[in-house]
């Protein structure tokens, strides 16, 4: 899955989601759940 995908998927930008994967930005919590559904896997999974 590339990062356009991803974005799509949880309705972020890919840009915003490559910042995250490199450190540059913090993720909330909530996020992180649209990220989880986005790969369809619980948000416990990800913590």
């Amino acid at each position: 899955m590339t990062l356009e995908d991803l974005g799509e998927r949880s309705g972020m930008t890919w840009s915003y989601i490559a910042q995250v994967e490199v450190g540059r930005r913090n993720i909330s919590v909530d996020n992180m759940h649209f990220l989880a559904q986005g790969v369809d896997v619980p948000l416990r999974d990800l913590l």
